[in-house]
């Protein structure tokens, strides 16, 4: 029950009924960001999509006609994927459902191009000369990606390095997921060693590995074009152009692609549990040391490539790039279909579960609930003829709901202090049993993740498929459950967490 006034702008409306609607003001140097992920007040500096140096112009005001009449004011400028890395709902964990992509196995290029290279690192979906097909890693778990594997069930890696991979059966794609830390090996037989650690050659951690350097603009900015974003079926709208690149597509429509490039010393990170820009070393798959390939100097008049076998120091040390080293019909499911990291554990309600919904209002009378610690919004319970319903409402900026005074309160008092000591977390074995099935059943298929305690670094994704798994924050992060974030953040932010 609030809305930007404008993309860029520091004032937006919040509607406290229907029919009270009231404008807001963001502090100074800050904008109203819109975007579902935030939906609060933020320096302006963090929306991507907003100019940091204005300029005026003194043509009449009838001569602007740059701006397309059928295009929304904002979308085309993102610079973000709509999912964030640790941050649960977009996306960053959450794996897509439909997308079309080639099978992994297109390696036949190299009878028709013979000079053409594929990159060893990509999901399987390499391709000929740039500007042709599909980018590396542009792969997603779906019917396409299906349509060509064997007609039993089967279990097929989709990107390297990733958590999650890909069930095909009778040509329906459903992601599963390796647990918490551990990766899905394509490369050997389905079995107990297909989710495991990275190490010093395979997936490793601490990056490591050698390789070309990344592909220049001029070589992938080909690859961003309608028929790809056609391909993506309305889902999943943006795509790396290669698996270790700064550079990746925004498909705005169908029938407009934009290339988009992440910060300095970062690339996009295709895997579905990520989906948006990171440093690149946090991409264990990629290289961090480069090499470069000499070429012979005389080249063959019919067929434009070298004749003298090139010299080149890719590095035979490492193991083959995970996605590429065996063809997906190797890993065919045997009879074995086990479905890995889920639980059974007893149904009991972690602390700070609670989302205004109907599983929270069920049994409460009339009235506004503080469903979530220190937070702006709160919660308006109601039942009509037997009907319970939920509904989020908010205060200011700055400002949590106080339950006992009915009121919108300052942060930064004592219940909700504004610095402090972290409060001590219990370890994983306390609360994984609170990752359950019927607790994500509960949640009634909204925001299907939540935390194992309200200070806890530990948090529940229940995936679509079924998959329940634990996720863990990074060092020094506690996943901050209220509406408002619904991620994880440092420890020394989180109001009800200090003491």
């Amino acid at each position: 029950m609030y809305y930007a006034l404008d993309c860029c702008s520091p004032f937006w409306c919040y509607c406290y009924s229907n029919t009270n609607a009231t404008v807001q003001t963001c502090p100074v140097g800050q904008y109203f960001d819109s975007r579902s992920e935030w939906s609060q007040c933020r320096l302006s500096t963090a929306l991507e999509f907003c100019p940091t140096v204005f300029v005026t112009t003194t043509a009449a005001p009838v001569t602007i006609t740059t701006m397309a009449p059928t295009l929304p004011a904002c979308p085309s400028t993102t610079t973000t994927p709509p999912t964030t890395t640790t941050t649960p709902p977009t996306t960053t964990t959450t794996p897509p459902t439909t997308t079309t992509t080639p099978p992994t196995t297109t390696t036949t290029t190299a009878t028709t191009t013979p000079c053409a290279t594929t990159t060893a690192s990509g999901s399987g979906s390499t391709t000929g000369a740039p500007g042709a097909g599909r980018p590396n890693c542009y792969d997603r778990c779906d019917a396409t990606f299906c349509a060509n594997k064997p007609s039993n069930t089967g279990y097929y890696q989709v990107s390297p390095c990733s958590r999650n991979y890909c069930k095909c059966s009778a040509g329906v794609g459903t992601y599963l997921s390796c647990a918490s830390g551990r990766y899905f090996d394509g490369s050997v037989p389905l079995g107990a060693n297909s989710c495991r650690f990275g190490n010093a050659t395979w997936c490793p951690p601490g990056g490591g590995l050698s390789g070309p350097p990344p592909k220049t603009l001029a070589e992938l900015q080909p690859l961003c074009n309608n028929a790809n974003c056609v391909a993506r079926n309305n889902a999943n709208m943006y795509y790396a152009l290669d698996c270790c690149s700064p550079f990746w597509c925004y498909c705005y429509s169908n029938t407009n692609a934009t290339v988009q490039t992440c910060p300095v010393g970062q690339y996009f990170d295709s895997r579905s549990e990520w989906s948006m820009c990171r440093p690149t070393t946090a991409l264990e798959f990629c290289p961090t040391t480069f090499v470069t390939t000499t070429a012979a100097p005389a080249t063959s008049a019919s067929t434009g490539c070298p004749t003298g076998a090139p010299t080149t120091t890719v590095a035979p040390t490492t193991t083959a790039a995970p996605t590429s080293t065996a063809s997906p019909t190797t890993t065919a499911a045997p009879t074995t279909t086990a479905v890995p990291t889920t639980t059974t554990a007893a149904v009991q309600r972690p602390n700070c579960y609670s989302r205004c919904d109907v599983t929270f209002c069920n049994g409460k009378a009339p009235g506004y609930y503080a469903s979530d610690l220190c937070s702006r919004n709160l919660c308006g319970c109601n039942s009509t003829s037997g009907v319970t319903t939920a509904q989020y409402y908010g205060c200011p900026a700055g400002q949590y709901f106080n339950q006992s005074g009915q009121a919108c309160v300052a942060l930064g008092d004592a219940t909700c202090p504004s610095s402090g000591t972290p409060k001590p977390t219990l370890p994983l074995s306390s609360v994984q049993q609170y990752c359950n099935a019927q607790n994500c059943a509960d949640r009634l298929g909204q925001d299907t993740y939540y935390p194992l305690d309200c200070c806890s670094p530990f948090w529940c994704y229940c995936f679509g498929n079924g998959t329940i798994a634990v996720q863990t924050c990074p060092a020094g992060q506690i996943y901050d459950h209220r509406q408002e974030w619904v991620q994880c953040r440092p420890n020394t932010v989180v109001e009800y967490c200090l003491q």
